[in-house]
Protein backbone atom coordinates (compact mmCIF):
# COMPACT_ATOMS: atom_id res chain seq x y z
CA UNK A 1 0.00 0.00 0.00
CA UNK A 2 2.88 2.47 0.79
CA UNK A 3 4.81 1.47 -2.97
CA UNK A 4 1.11 2.58 -4.58
CA UNK A 5 1.13 5.63 -2.29
CA UNK A 6 4.27 7.21 -3.50
CA UNK A 7 3.68 5.97 -7.06
CA UNK A 8 0.57 8.02 -6.91
CA UNK A 9 2.16 10.94 -5.11
CA UNK A 10 5.10 10.87 -7.25
CA UNK A 11 2.69 10.94 -10.47
CA UNK A 12 0.85 13.97 -9.29
CA UNK A 13 4.03 15.65 -8.83
CA UNK A 14 4.86 15.23 -12.54
CA UNK A 15 2.17 16.68 -13.75
CA UNK A 16 2.42 19.68 -11.67
CA UNK A 17 6.09 20.16 -12.57
CA UNK A 18 5.99 19.28 -16.41
CA UNK A 19 2.14 20.85 -17.33
CA UNK A 20 -1.27 20.48 -17.69
CA UNK A 21 -3.46 18.40 -19.26
CA UNK A 22 -2.88 18.31 -22.55
CA UNK A 23 -5.67 18.76 -25.24
CA UNK A 24 -3.98 16.22 -27.76
CA UNK A 25 -1.06 13.38 -27.81
CA UNK A 26 1.53 14.30 -29.40
CA UNK A 27 1.36 18.77 -28.60
CA UNK A 28 1.85 20.72 -31.93
CA UNK A 29 1.17 20.66 -35.81
CA UNK A 30 4.84 20.33 -37.25
CA UNK A 31 6.42 20.95 -40.61
CA UNK A 32 8.47 18.13 -41.72
CA UNK A 33 10.86 20.85 -42.93
CA UNK A 34 11.42 21.26 -38.77
CA UNK A 35 12.28 17.52 -38.95
CA UNK A 36 13.63 16.47 -42.12
CA UNK A 37 14.89 13.27 -40.54
CA UNK A 38 11.62 11.70 -40.26
CA UNK A 39 10.66 8.62 -41.91
CA UNK A 40 7.02 6.75 -41.67
CA UNK A 41 6.05 3.47 -42.15
CA UNK A 42 3.00 2.89 -43.84
CA UNK A 43 0.68 0.21 -45.11
CA UNK A 44 -0.19 0.62 -48.76
CA UNK A 45 -3.38 -0.68 -48.16
CA UNK A 46 -5.09 1.11 -46.22
CA UNK A 47 -2.28 4.17 -46.00
CA UNK A 48 -2.16 3.59 -42.50
CA UNK A 49 1.23 4.72 -40.67
CA UNK A 50 2.13 2.20 -37.99
CA UNK A 51 5.84 3.27 -36.95
CA UNK A 52 8.04 6.39 -37.33
CA UNK A 53 11.80 5.90 -37.94
CA UNK A 54 15.14 8.36 -38.50
CA UNK A 55 16.97 9.10 -41.47
CA UNK A 56 20.67 8.31 -40.74
CA UNK A 57 22.23 8.22 -44.48
CA UNK A 58 21.21 7.98 -47.74
CA UNK A 59 19.81 3.81 -47.45
CA UNK A 60 19.45 3.28 -43.65
CA UNK A 61 16.31 4.03 -41.53
CA UNK A 62 16.43 4.05 -38.11
CA UNK A 63 13.54 2.30 -36.02
CA UNK A 64 12.45 0.32 -32.93
CA UNK A 65 12.80 -3.71 -33.64
CA UNK A 66 9.38 -4.61 -32.52
CA UNK A 67 7.98 -2.87 -35.49
CA UNK A 68 9.35 -5.26 -37.85
CA UNK A 69 9.79 -7.86 -36.54
CA UNK A 70 8.80 -10.99 -37.92
CA UNK A 71 6.98 -9.65 -40.71
CA UNK A 72 9.21 -9.92 -43.37
CA UNK A 73 6.31 -11.51 -45.39
CA UNK A 74 4.19 -8.18 -45.56
CA UNK A 75 7.69 -6.14 -46.28
CA UNK A 76 6.25 -6.17 -49.70
CA UNK A 77 3.09 -4.43 -49.02
CA UNK A 78 4.96 -1.72 -46.81
CA UNK A 79 6.50 1.65 -47.87
CA UNK A 80 8.92 4.14 -45.97
CA UNK A 81 7.50 7.83 -46.65
CA UNK A 82 9.90 10.68 -46.35
CA UNK A 83 9.66 14.63 -46.72
CA UNK A 84 6.27 15.03 -46.23
CA UNK A 85 4.39 16.21 -42.94
CA UNK A 86 0.72 14.96 -43.94
CA UNK A 87 -0.05 11.23 -43.19
CA UNK A 88 -2.31 11.33 -46.26
CA UNK A 89 -0.15 12.43 -48.80
CA UNK A 90 1.42 9.93 -51.01
CA UNK A 91 3.12 12.12 -53.65
CA UNK A 92 6.00 12.28 -51.46
CA UNK A 93 9.27 10.16 -51.75
CA UNK A 94 8.72 6.62 -50.70
CA UNK A 95 11.02 3.53 -50.63
CA UNK A 96 10.53 -0.07 -50.27
CA UNK A 97 12.26 -2.12 -47.78
CA UNK A 98 15.13 -4.31 -48.80
CA UNK A 99 16.34 -5.76 -46.18
CA UNK A 100 16.48 -5.32 -42.32
CA UNK A 101 19.35 -5.62 -39.56
CA UNK A 102 17.47 -6.45 -36.04
CA UNK A 103 20.18 -6.39 -33.11
CA UNK A 104 20.93 -9.75 -32.51
CA UNK A 105 19.82 -10.03 -29.03
CA UNK A 106 16.45 -8.86 -29.62
CA UNK A 107 13.62 -11.13 -29.09
CA UNK A 108 10.33 -9.47 -29.13
CA UNK A 109 9.12 -10.41 -25.66
CA UNK A 110 7.32 -7.51 -24.26
CA UNK A 111 6.86 -9.47 -20.50
CA UNK A 112 7.49 -7.55 -17.28
CA UNK A 113 11.44 -8.87 -17.18
CA UNK A 114 12.10 -8.22 -20.76
CA UNK A 115 10.31 -4.97 -21.88
CA UNK A 116 11.64 -4.96 -25.56
CA UNK A 117 15.12 -5.04 -24.38
CA UNK A 118 17.59 -4.05 -27.47
CA UNK A 119 14.45 -2.73 -29.49
CA UNK A 120 16.67 -1.41 -32.78
CA UNK A 121 17.36 -2.44 -36.23
CA UNK A 122 18.08 -0.65 -39.06
CA UNK A 123 16.35 -0.69 -42.11
CA UNK A 124 18.35 -0.96 -45.57
CA UNK A 125 15.86 1.12 -48.02
CA UNK A 126 15.55 -0.15 -51.87
CA UNK A 127 16.93 3.24 -54.12
CA UNK A 128 18.66 6.50 -52.45
CA UNK A 129 17.41 9.50 -50.31
CA UNK A 130 18.40 12.71 -51.78
CA UNK A 131 18.92 15.07 -49.28
CA UNK A 132 17.34 18.43 -49.13
CA UNK A 133 15.27 20.76 -46.57
CA UNK A 134 12.18 18.14 -46.70
CA UNK A 135 14.36 15.21 -46.20
CA UNK A 136 17.69 14.90 -44.50
CA UNK A 137 19.82 12.47 -42.10
CA UNK A 138 19.91 12.98 -38.34
CA UNK A 139 23.52 12.48 -36.64
CA UNK A 140 24.14 9.66 -34.17
CA UNK A 141 25.00 10.22 -31.15
CA UNK A 142 28.16 10.90 -29.51
CA UNK A 143 27.62 10.85 -25.78
CA UNK A 144 24.94 9.71 -23.94
CA UNK A 145 21.98 11.45 -22.42
CA UNK A 146 21.69 12.47 -19.04
CA UNK A 147 18.58 13.07 -16.01
CA UNK A 148 16.29 15.90 -17.07
CA UNK A 149 18.16 16.13 -20.43
CA UNK A 150 15.13 17.44 -23.10
CA UNK A 151 14.97 16.24 -26.79
CA UNK A 152 11.90 16.95 -29.67
CA UNK A 153 9.88 13.99 -30.23
CA UNK A 154 7.89 14.12 -33.74
CA UNK A 155 5.35 11.17 -34.88
CA UNK A 156 2.52 10.49 -36.42
CA UNK A 157 0.84 8.93 -33.78
CA UNK A 158 -2.53 8.51 -32.33
CA UNK A 159 -3.88 12.12 -31.06
CA UNK A 160 -6.71 11.04 -28.98
CA UNK A 161 -6.89 7.74 -26.20
CA UNK A 162 -8.71 5.50 -25.96
CA UNK A 163 -10.82 6.11 -29.36
CA UNK A 164 -7.69 6.31 -31.52
CA UNK A 165 -8.06 9.21 -33.95
CA UNK A 166 -5.29 9.42 -36.36
CA UNK A 167 -3.62 13.01 -36.82
CA UNK A 168 -3.73 14.84 -40.41
CA UNK A 169 -0.43 16.23 -39.86
CA UNK A 170 3.37 15.37 -38.10
CA UNK A 171 3.17 16.01 -34.69
CA UNK A 172 5.82 17.31 -31.95
CA UNK A 173 6.04 17.62 -28.59
CA UNK A 174 9.43 18.28 -25.95
CA UNK A 175 10.29 14.97 -24.01
CA UNK A 176 12.32 15.13 -20.65
CA UNK A 177 14.58 12.49 -19.68
CA UNK A 178 14.64 10.82 -16.65
CA UNK A 179 17.42 8.46 -14.92
CA UNK A 180 16.21 4.92 -14.84
CA UNK A 181 16.48 4.64 -10.90
CA UNK A 182 13.98 7.77 -10.87
CA UNK A 183 11.64 5.22 -13.56
CA UNK A 184 12.23 2.25 -11.79
CA UNK A 185 9.32 2.66 -9.51
CA UNK A 186 7.05 3.74 -11.48
CA UNK A 187 6.97 1.83 -15.25
CA UNK A 188 5.81 -1.35 -14.33
CA UNK A 189 8.64 -3.81 -15.34
CA UNK A 190 12.48 -3.85 -15.55
CA UNK A 191 14.18 -1.29 -16.86
CA UNK A 192 17.87 -1.90 -18.06
CA UNK A 193 20.90 0.69 -18.49
CA UNK A 194 20.38 0.67 -22.27
CA UNK A 195 16.75 1.95 -22.13
CA UNK A 196 15.58 5.07 -20.66
CA UNK A 197 12.21 7.04 -19.97
CA UNK A 198 10.93 10.19 -20.73
CA UNK A 199 7.37 12.44 -20.27
CA UNK A 200 6.39 15.53 -21.11
CA UNK A 201 3.16 15.86 -18.97
CA UNK A 202 -0.42 13.84 -18.10
CA UNK A 203 -2.41 14.42 -21.19
CA UNK A 204 1.17 14.61 -23.55
CA UNK A 205 2.80 12.22 -25.20
CA UNK A 206 3.09 9.57 -27.88
CA UNK A 207 0.40 6.64 -28.40
CA UNK A 208 0.26 4.11 -30.67
CA UNK A 209 2.10 4.89 -34.62
CA UNK A 210 4.80 6.58 -32.84
CA UNK A 211 7.01 3.24 -31.66
CA UNK A 212 10.14 3.45 -33.76
CA UNK A 213 10.32 7.48 -33.61
CA UNK A 214 13.21 9.28 -32.87
CA UNK A 215 13.93 11.17 -29.79
CA UNK A 216 16.37 14.10 -31.01
CA UNK A 217 18.39 15.87 -28.88
CA UNK A 218 21.28 18.63 -29.74
CA UNK A 219 20.63 17.53 -33.20
CA UNK A 220 21.42 13.68 -32.53
CA UNK A 221 19.24 10.88 -32.46
CA UNK A 222 19.26 9.93 -28.67
CA UNK A 223 16.02 7.39 -28.17
CA UNK A 224 13.80 5.42 -29.52
CA UNK A 225 10.46 4.75 -28.69
CA UNK A 226 10.18 1.89 -27.30
CA UNK A 227 7.02 1.32 -25.42
CA UNK A 228 4.33 3.58 -24.91
CA UNK A 229 2.12 3.43 -21.56
CA UNK A 230 -1.43 3.95 -23.32
CA UNK A 231 -1.55 6.87 -23.92
CA UNK A 232 -0.32 9.50 -22.24
CA UNK A 233 -1.38 8.55 -18.55
CA UNK A 234 1.47 10.92 -17.58
CA UNK A 235 3.82 7.32 -17.20
CA UNK A 236 6.93 8.00 -18.47
CA UNK A 237 7.28 6.08 -21.80
CA UNK A 238 9.88 3.61 -22.64
CA UNK A 239 13.31 5.05 -25.28
CA UNK A 240 15.62 2.97 -26.39
CA UNK A 241 18.84 4.08 -25.53
CA UNK A 242 20.43 4.98 -28.81
CA UNK A 243 24.20 5.60 -27.60
CA UNK A 244 24.26 2.30 -26.35
CA UNK A 245 23.65 0.86 -29.85
CA UNK A 246 26.23 2.74 -31.87
CA UNK A 247 28.75 0.20 -32.87
CA UNK A 248 25.62 -2.14 -33.67
CA UNK A 249 24.18 0.48 -36.16
CA UNK A 250 27.62 1.37 -37.98
CA UNK A 251 28.03 -2.02 -38.55
CA UNK A 252 24.64 -3.00 -39.79
CA UNK A 253 25.00 0.20 -41.99
CA UNK A 254 28.11 -1.36 -43.76
CA UNK A 255 26.83 -4.92 -43.99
Amino acid sequence: MKFQIAIVLCLSLISVVFGKYGRIIGGQIADIREYPYMASFRFTVPNLTFCGGAIISHKHILTAAHCLFRDERRFPSMRIYSGVSSTHSITGPSYAIDHVIFHPSFTGVETNDEMNHHDICVVWIKGYIQFNEFQNKVDLPIQDVHHLDTGDLAGWGMKSFPVETPPNQLQKIRVTIFHNDFCAHIIPGTLFSNQFCGLHSKGVGPCSGDSGSPLVSNGRVVGIVSITIPCAQGIPDLYTRVYSYVDFIRSAMSL
